[in-house]
């Protein structure tokens, strides 16, 4: 070969030699940034120019419930709802920082920014997940509206009653002639008294610590539903029971039942066709909870109103002579025992409602 071509070839030889070495400095740099957003606490995913997923790191999945496999190299545009909408909308909109709504119970924020170089990486999106904070401060919420509630009530029915009782005596007093209008009256005041009964029971803070017993967690199912079908409204309703394990918990079990008997009466009132009815009560726990569902296949609770289902006067069956009263204490009795309930509408199965009570397996001073 001529001294041309050898340096020809020595020229061709070190171009490849480069190209090899910036290429696996490329990879080593990808590799090296995906080990560090594997390490991350929080979910990251990181898209191409195209938008497409370059990486899906293990607590990205873990939120989803997406596996990287099934993600990698998708555009953001096939991914499953609502994960697509989501992103696709949060990395166009301008801006570092944003917050959504991916679906109830999740509240998360979103951070993004672009990677330097020539990285296929562009662009890496972090998941901030704040639903517990998020929950936590809508519980706060919601006990601040109901104490200011609950003062309000008791006052109202102070104030009520006293003249609802000059009314009774005074109906009392009518001639035998007005005997049916006296009965009416009567009959009136009696609804008030019953509700103004509820709206002092709702403002009661105690913590029904003079009542408290160790229980039975079978035995107060099993009682509560001898009870419930001893109306004859109720005997026939299709109930399916799923029992856990039998724990022993402590505090009021008759406070309980009337819990258990309040959410089996929603749920039976809660379809149109009585003989279409379908309840189901299970019982759980685990290490700190013991949490009993009931589920219905009626129509179900619009969002709106299930934020606003255990206040007062709140009822989806005023025009049926719902008071609005029966949640409302019902929350008052979990809330004295450290516990909360819960509302979930429409269920997984796509319809219906399930009431979920939550209590504490270990007593609270």
């Amino acid at each position: 070969m001529t001294p041309v071509e050898w340096l020809f070839l020595a020229l061709i030889i070190a171009l490849l030699v480069s190209g090899l070495i910036a290429r696996a400095t490329r990879v080593r740099t990808i590799n090296e940034q995906h080990q560090l957003l594997n390490r991350l606490p929080m979910a990251t995913l990181a898209l191409d120019s195209a938008q497409r997923v370059r990486h899906w790191n293990p607590e990205m999945a873990k939120l989803t419930g997406l596996r990287p496999h099934a993600t990698l190299g998708k555009s953001i545009d096939d991914l499953p709802a609502p994960w697509n909408a989501a992103l696709r909308e949060f990395v166009s909109s301008p801006g570092d920082v944003s917050q959504r709504f991916v679906s109830d119970p999740l509240h998360l924020v979103l951070h993004k920014g672009l990677a330097q170089g020539a990285d296929p990486l562009v662009s890496i999106v972090l998941i901030e997940d704040q639903s517990a904070q998020h929950r936590l401060e809508k519980e706060l919420a919601h006990q601040n509206r109901l104490a200011a509630i609950g003062e309000l009530a008791a006052g109202v029915a102070h104030e009520i009653g006293h003249p609802v009782t000059g009314i009774d005596s005074l109906a009392q007093l009518l001639p035998p002639e007005a005997a049916e209008q006296a009965t009416l009256i009567r009959s009136q005041t009696q609804r008030i008294n019953q509700i103004i009964r509820g709206l002092l029971k709702f403002s009661t803070k105690s913590d029904s610590s003079a009542t408290r017993q160790p229980f039975s967690t079978h035995t107060l199912i099993k009682d509560t539903l001898r009870l419930f079908q001893l109306d004859p409204e109720h005997h026939e309703d299709s109930i399916a029971v799923e029992l856990g394990d039998d724990l022993q918990l402590e505090g009021d079990p008759v406070g309980l039942s009337q819990v258990l008997i309040n959410l089996l009466r929603n749920a039976a009132q809660a379809h149109p066709n009585p003989q279409e009815l379908r309840i189901k009560i299970s019982d759980r726990s685990d290490a700190m909870h013991w949490k009993l569902s009931i589920t219905d296949n009626g129509k179900g609770i619009s969002p709106d109103m299930q934020t606003r289902v255990f206040e007062p006067f709140v009822s989806t069956r005023t025009d049926e002579g719902g008071t609005g009263l029966g949640l409302a204490l019902c929350y008052g009795i979990a809330r004295s025992h450290h516990g909360n309930i819960r509302v979930t509408s429409p269920t997984p199965a796509g319809q219906g409602t399930t009431m979920t009570l939550t209590l504490p397996r270990r007593s609270r001073g």
